[in-house]
């Protein structure tokens, strides 16, 4: 029969290995030790790739409520403060003159706003995923642009994360995330007839322009005296683009 004392060396020896078999464990799993390179980065990459997309995700979930709202920017220098909202004039009041001066934005520099903003947002997020895991990590190229130019909005991440050392590095491809509702080039051309119609004619009548496109623009308006808030989506859609028409007090 065992003595006490030989039952606590025991169960002391079990202890430890149990700690270095937990510490082995750890040691492949987070920072490679025995496991070739190339195999221990393959083993990172998709991890990294699933926060990479949580961190877009997140960043988009931030501010495209706030774009939309603000017409395309995250600071106006010509604003009205509507419902909580800094929403940039898009047609400017001349004094006497039922016209306003077209002021419209292109749609290349709100492209450029959601892009920088986006970038700067994922930036800080992935910053966490640099442990190393024993490597040097290279993201200085993180890289985001925004492209209106089909239907629905598409975001495209470089993210070139590099992990060099022992011989192996790990680089990932760009990857694009499309926004199914988030139709920006169709909203924009509706914007620029409205301000259009301000800037040449003094007005604008959103009711015949919804019915010459059959429903397909929903157009609302507010007049917070003396200025007109337009807020505008698609049927059936939950993108709401706003911008305003400054008025004469």
């Amino acid at each position: 029969m065992l003595k006490k004392g030989q039952v606590g060396v025991f169960v002391i020896i079990g202890v430890v290995l149990l700690i270095l078999v937990a510490l082995l464990w750890f040691l492949r799993s987070e920072v490679g030790v025995g496991v070739p390179p190339l195999d221990f980065l393959a083993s990172k990459e998709e991890p990294l790739r699933e926060h990479l997309r949580s961190c877009v995700d997140t960043a988009l979930e931030d501010s495209l409520n706030l774009f939309a709202h603000q017409g395309g920017f995250f600071s106006s220098p010509s604003s009205l403060l509507y419902q909580g909202y800094q929403v940039p004039y898009y047609c400017q009041n001349i004094d006497g003159d039922a016209r306003c001066l077209n002021h419209m934005p292109s749609l290349n520099l709100l492209e450029e706003n959601l892009a920088t903003l986006l970038q700067e947002k994922v930036q800080e997020c992935v910053g966490e995923t640099k442990g190393g895991f024993g490597y040097d990590v290279s993201d200085a190229s993180l890289t985001v642009s925004v492209d209106s130019s089909e239907e629905n909005l598409a975001v495209i991440i470089n993210y070139p994360l590099v992990f060099s050392g022992k011989g192996v590095s790990l680089e990932f491809d760009p990857f694009h995330v499309s926004l199914d509702d988030f139709p920006l080039r169709s909203l924009y051309k509706v914007s620029n007839d409205i301000v259009n119609g301000h800037a040449r004619d003094g007005y604008f009548y959103q009711l015949i322009y919804m019915l010459d496109y059959k429903g397909l623009y929903e157009i609302h308006v507010d007049k917070p005296f003396p200025h007109i808030v337009y807020k505008l989506n698609m049927k059936d859609s939950d993108f709401s683009f706003w911008f305003a028409v400054e008025g004469e007090a």
